[in-house]
């Protein structure tokens, strides 16, 4: 509110009757619009206070210019610019409200109840529910090579339309746990890449492709020059550890081995028991488009190597890097 206006406001009091001051003490003692602001959130506040850096063109400079819906509004004094943004601009969670129930949700992730059930705890509607859950699991955790011996492979999902009410229009529905219509691989299965350290961090990803150049891709930056690949025999491993010169071991378990000394593709086979197990049987499948928002979750709650740090989604999302407008 503007100085001038507050000072009328204020100048006005003692004309008020005294239903109209009850009205007014009523009105002060409802919570904030904007809900209770969650801690993350008031330290990227502090952050971006102190930088006084705009996310939108990367100026310096810029300046508080009120409040909005709760959140510190900053604007940008570069000329050209002169745009305004909060805490929550650019992030995942910006626009969604009630945002004293974001931790309790997030503690409904952390325990993985299910969607009614969340609803229900956090007092928000089924369908909100499932929007939130996306929401929070569609910002990855900032995740630095991988270095050491690192177990590579993949395993494949049926692709699944599962909640598309336009499914008829390009082939028959298919019952849970029937036939894919064909054998071997094609668009029916989804490939999904999954790339361990041993005692240390997993990836996991939603793929498109199972080639040498995908391969390649991929190992070349989530993979450090020095790092030891253990794969399987397949030509796409080999092709791709030749082109970035990474030292390569390979388990042939078509010819049977399983283990060689110290090489053993075990620690990525067993990510892969349990994201069937969680994604199959525990959400009784899940939406192909969805899947990249799961491994972000497996790979936080499931596979994280410290099982004593509680996975924090709103941190994730509040620490994200800007992409500025440049």
């Amino acid at each position: 509110m503007k100085r001038f206006l507050f000072r009328h406001y204020l100048a006005h009091l003692e004309t008020l009757t005294g239903t109209q001051r009850q009205q007014v003490i009523a009105a002060l003692q409802r919570p904030d619009p904007g809900g209770t602001v969650p801690h993350q959130v008031r330290a990227r506040e502090r952050r971006l206070a102190d930088e006084r850096r705009c996310i939108h063109c990367g100026a310096t400079g810029t300046r508080k210019h009120g409040k909005s819906a709760g959140l510190m509004r900053f604007r940008c004094l570069a000329e050209g610019c002169g745009k305004t943004y909060t805490a929550l601009t650019g992030t995942g969670l910006a626009k969604l409200r009630h945002r004293g129930k974001w931790p309790l949700f997030q503690e409904c992730l952390r325990q993985r109840t299910t969607l009614q059930e969340a609803a229900n705890r956090c007092g928000i509607g089924y369908r909100t529910a499932f929007l939130w859950r996306h929401r929070f699991l569609a910002e990855a955790r900032a995740l630095a090579p991988l270095c050491g011996v690192v177990e590579m492979d993949e395993t494949f999902f049926a692709e699944s339309a599962k909640g598309d009410r336009t499914l008829r229009r390009r082939r028959p529905p298919r019952k849970r746990g029937g036939l894919r219509g064909q054998r071997g691989l094609s668009h029916a299965q989804q490939p999904i890449m999954t790339a361990v350290a041993r005692g240390g961090e997993t990836y996991a990803w939603h793929s498109f492709a199972t080639g040498a150049v995908s391969v390649t891709v991929t190992m070349r930056s989530r993979t450090n020059p020095d790092t030891v690949i253990v794969s399987d025999a397949h030509r796409s491993y080999a092709a791709a550890t030749r082109q970035l010169e990474r030292p390569h071991e390979v388990i042939n378990r078509s010819h049977g081995e399983r283990v060689r000394g110290r090489w053993h593709l075990n620690t990525v086979n067993n990510r892969h028991q349990t994201m069937k197990t969680t994604l199959n049987r525990w959400h009784r499948g899940v939406g192909t488009k969805y899947l990249d928002n799961y491994m972000n979750w497996l790979m936080r709650q499931e596979f994280r190597p410290d099982k004593t740090i509680e996975p924090d989604f709103i941190r994730d999302h509040m620490q994200q890097k800007q992409q500025l407008n440049t």
